[in-house]
């Protein structure tokens, strides 16, 4: 049998904590939820990737397929241009079909623009190539070359040879039955071009494809998203296996109401109760930074009382006494009074003390959150005004905590 507790007030109403049975009941039900907690990150990492190996788009390709360049000369820093060229466009996903709302093409030269090029909005199926033809690139545009650029500008010039870049700025769907993915992809294209001269890709033996876009977006999203699942489980396992966190224990060990009488609706009450509050963990400790406590009685809150804050180290027990008395204004009716008379009449009133904490855990040197767990304390306590009860012994009881 447990320990006793000191008496209260002249009288004892029962052991310190409850029966073991209910504490290891409860620990079993702590290391269930902690499992089921695990197992939850653990199925949805699965299914993640099991929708990402299902749904995962491929990546569309990109390629210069041919290029004509008729005019490319600087004279006084001006420089002129006349460039032709086909873009081929292969989907190769066999679910995802794209749709290719807006597309933005720009023409750089030594990193400096040229002109642009905004192509109509476009449809493109699965498994399909598409070929883009737009208008030619042709003007002048003012061009200071210094230093490097100048150098490989006439080194061009002599060989007949001109590096240029051609860059897509896309905001595209793709889409797959009811699942649809949004993109603002950009893509690269630089290939090398010979004055007046038309380039074929297939006859070539310099490789133009560009880099590719669509689904290199969607797969590292999501290897990041499952990675970050499973560092958070397993540091959650690591963390639950070193710790062994279990919940703090509130139980009702001892109480007397000396007073309880409902006078014109006004209810007298005299109650003082014992909590104690039993700290199981082996490496964590609490700090109560708030404690508030409230008699209720019926729905009905009598009075609330601040007690002190306190530390409760590992493997601690605390007794927490209050004692609530005075009168509150209590109105009832139908079941509620039916109840009362018969409490009355049996001298054993059925009460709940309610707790709202806010703690802090000590994790070593450690301290961590501002939580703030309800703890409701339901127990029935018999009334002796004279010092004796009616033949009725009070039971410790435990108490309900809820940490969100």
């Amino acid at each position: 049998m447990a320990d006793k507790q000191p008496y209260l007030n002249g009288s004892f109403y029962g052991p310190a904590v409850p029966p073991p049975s209910k504490t290891s009941r409860r620990r079993r039900i702590l290391c269930t939820i902690v499992k089921v907690k695990i197992a939850l990150i653990v199925v949805i990492g699965i299914l993640l990737l099991i929708l990402g190996l299902v749904y995962r788009p491929e990546k569309l390709e990109f390629n210069v397929s041919s290029a004509k360049l008729t005019q490319f000369n600087i004279t006084k820093n001006q420089l002129f241009y006349n460039l032709a060229l086909n873009v081929t466009i292969r989907n190769p996903n066999k679910r995802y079909r794209v749709y290719y709302d807006n597309t933005q093409m720009d023409v750089f030269y030594k990193n400096q623009r040229l002109n642009i090029r905004w192509l109509p909005a476009f449809f493109q199926d699965t498994k399909t190539t598409a070929v883009l033809i737009p208008d030619n690139f042709e003007g002048q545009r003012q061009m200071f070359l210094t230093g490097d650029d100048n150098v490989e500008y006439t080194s061009e010039k002599a060989a007949g040879l001109y590096s240029i870049d051609v860059k897509f700025f896309l905001w595209l769907r793709m889409k797959s039955g009811k699942v649809v993915l949004k993109y603002k992809p950009k893509v690269y294209c630089g290939f090398k071009q010979m004055g007046k001269h038309t380039y074929h890709r297939p006859n070539h033996h310099h490789n133009r494809r560009c880099c590719s876009c669509g689904g290199g977006f969607f797969i590292t999203f999501l290897k990041i998203l499952i990675a970050i699942i499973i560092v958070v489980g397993l540091a959650v396992l690591i963390l639950w296996l070193i710790f062994r966190p279990n919940k703090v224990k509130f139980n009702v060990t001892d109480a007397k109401l000396t007073q309880f009488n409902l006078t014109d609706n006004q209810l007298h009450y005299n109650l003082a109760l014992n909590v104690t509050v039993r700290n199981p963990n082996k490496r964590i400790g609490v700090y109560y930074d708030t404690i508030e406590a409230a008699a209720v009685y019926k729905d009905e809150r009598l009075q609330t009382q601040w007690l002190p804050p306190f530390y409760q180290g590992h493997k601690t027990t605390v007794v927490i006494t209050s004692v609530f008395f005075g009168q509150q204004l209590l109105l009832l009716a139908g079941q509620g009074l039916t109840e009362f008379n018969a409490e009355t009449i049996a001298g054993v009133y059925e009460m709940n003390v309610e707790l709202n904490l806010r703690i802090r855990l000590k994790f070593g040197a450690v301290r961590i959150g501002k939580f703030k767990p309800k703890v409701n304390c339901e127990f029935k306590v018999p009334l002796s005004s004279d010092g004796s009860s009616v033949g009725w012994v009070f039971q410790s009881t435990g108490c309900d905590i809820h940490y969100w």
